[in-house]
């Protein structure tokens, strides 16, 4: 919720964007570590915090690419 009222200013989209990162990023280091057989449990809050810097820096250019290949 917090980063949703702080990326708010920018658009809508780069919110979605930002957690898009950050689902991604968090199922890529989940399955890394199930595979590793560890077995713990991994906090998304650092996901959530880099998939926002990722949207800042790179989600218009993403949702452009996105909408471009996409047709919208």
């Amino acid at each position: 919720f917090v980063l949703g009222m702080s990326m708010g200013y920018l658009s809508v989209s780069i919110v979605l964007a930002g957690f898009f990162a950050a689902f991604l990023l968090g199922s890529v280091v989940g399955v890394a570590v199930m595979l590793a057989g560890r077995g713990r449990q991994v906090p998304f809050g650092p996901f959530l915090a880099s998939g926002t810097m990722a949207a800042i820096f790179w989600g218009k250019s993403f949702v452009d690419w996105y909408a471009d290949r996409s047709g919208f």
